[in-house]
């Protein structure tokens, strides 16, 4: 899930239970779960079990906790932000997390913005899924005036894996760059949106579907995207085009015509779901 918004209003002991509730579980489990993910990777079965236990705990202190503490007194600040750095010590995990650091730790910034950006290529898909749901994360924290805005490259950053066809963790990108897109658009400036248009004219290609007789050949000469990836890949790349058609609309910009014939093939497409993305947003 892309959006933090929607918190409650916690009372403040309500905060600091939820807070000690989730470090008493970390300081109990964190040894047996560091050596997990250290025997697996983020990839194996277990550790994505593990990891998916961790991230329960990232989300609470990173949506609920963190942004509600920055007047706490310094113990309690810096229980959550201890809990935050020990649970991304094994495998780089709590990159979604780090960001709301700066709500009590302003002068992390830097190192956040570093962790990130040293990341955000990585080969890993769980690390670079991680990566951007923080980008995501930090620009609607920071729209809402919680925290300083993000150094504009990590969005670069993410928009280029695009640009360059990486296929590790794509579909992650491609929707949360639609929901960075949605939620805090003045993020993207023309040169980020003319980029969004460059990468969606490439993935209208790479994501069609051949006919049902080519598929085992194109998968044998090694296609950009496998076959087996391309409905989930083309849908969500339809709906990256949708909005980004509605942000040059709302600008008065020219719509390139890589979005025009993104509307075209999605009105037609044999996928309902491409269809879908299209047509039931209008």
């Amino acid at each position: 899930d892309n959006d933090p918004g929607g918190y409650v209003d916690w009372a403040p002991e309500e905060i600091e239970s939820m807070l000690h509730k989730v470090a008493r579980r970390w300081d109990s489990e964190k040894e047996e779960l560091r050596s997990r993910i250290a025997a697996g990777g983020s990839e194996g079965h277990f550790a994505r079990i593990v990891t998916q236990h961790i991230e329960g705990w990232l989300a609470i202190l990173s949506r609920v906790v963190l942004p509600s503490i920055g007047d706490a007194d310094e113990r309690v600040r810096e229980t959550a932000r201890r809990l935050v750095l020990e649970m991304d010590e094994p495998g780089a995990l709590a990159s979604s997390a780090l960001p709301a650091l700066l709500h009590v730790v302003p002068g992390d910034f830097e190192e956040v913005a570093n962790k990130l950006r040293d990341r955000i290529n990585d080969n890993d898909a769980y690390r670079v899924r991680a990566v951007a749901l923080g980008i995501s994360l930090w620009l609607q924290h920071a729209a809402a005036d919680g925290i300083p805005s993000p150094p504009e490259d990590l969005l670069d950053s993410l928009i280029g894996r695009i640009l360059s066809r990486k296929q590790v963790a794509m579909d992650t990108i491609l929707g949360s760059l639609r929901v960075m897109l949605e939620k805090t658009p003045g993020a993207f400036d023309e040169a980020k949106l003319e980029g969004l248009s460059l990468a969606l004219g490439h993935l209208l290609e790479d994501t069609q579907l051949p006919a049902y007789e080519d598929r085992e050949r194109e998968d044998r000469l090694g296609s950009v995207i496998p076959v087996e990836l391309r409905s989930r890949h083309r849908q969500l790349a339809a709906q990256l085009a949708y909005r980004l058609h509605l942000e040059f609309t709302r600008r008065s910009l020219e719509i390139p015509d890589v979005l025009e014939r993104w509307r075209q093939a999605c009105s037609r497409d044999p996928l309902p779901e491409v269809r879908r993305a299209w047509l039931v947003q209008e």
